[in-house]
This record gives C-alpha cells, structure tokens and sequence, in this order.
C-alpha cells in the first residue's frame, strides 16, 4: 500500500503493528498494520497485511526479507519458478481512451 497509494496524493500519516484476536479464526490473534491515510480533507483508518507461504507480513520490508530467505533456503512453493515465469511472460494489457488498463 505504501507504494500503491502515492499516486492521488494518499499520505501514510501514522504506520504501527497491532495484533487483532479474530474469534474463530485459526491462527488468531493475526499480526496485521494499522495505517492512517490522509488525502487533503479526508482521513482514513486502513488495516493489511500480506499472507505470503503460510505467513503474516505487515510491511514490504518483511515480504522482501522472507522473499529471500525462502530462495536462500530453498522452502519456496514446489511451482514457484515456473508460474512467476508464467506470470512475467504475459504481455502487458493495453490501456482504453481513459487511460484505464483492462
């Protein structure tokens, strides 16, 4: 999201790790990232997080950590390799008269 939501003016006015109990939800309590965003007059509460290969990331930082760990160790997913070839080799969307990718 820190990323995404620089375009349109979106600001990360307040950035902290919270753990939430979800009741009936296995892996309860879930670590997740409570943000303020501000855009001009507008404020607004956001909660993420990542699932990323059975973990709970709350920043680009832990996915980019874990991203490498888990090639350095090997414990990527068995089809990793080939989809993220399969993904990368699709051709790129054309955009419409509005400028909007379909």
């Amino acid at each position: 999201p820190e990323t995404c939501l620089r375009i349109g003016n979106w600001r990360f006015q307040e950035d902290k790790a919270i753990s939430v109990d979800l009741p009936g939800y296995e892996e309860s309590p879930i670590r997740m990232n409570r943000t303020v965003l501000t855009n001009e007059k507008k404020h607004y509460i956001m909660y993420f997080w990542f699932r990323c290969r059975g973990r709970n990331l709350i920043n680009a930082y832990e996915l980019k950590f874990f991203n490498f760990w888990d090639r350095l160790m090997g414990t990527n997913h068995a089809t990793y390799e080939a989809r993220f070839r399969e993904v990368t080799s699709r051709p790129k969307p054309q955009a419409n008269h509005a400028g909007i990718s379909s």
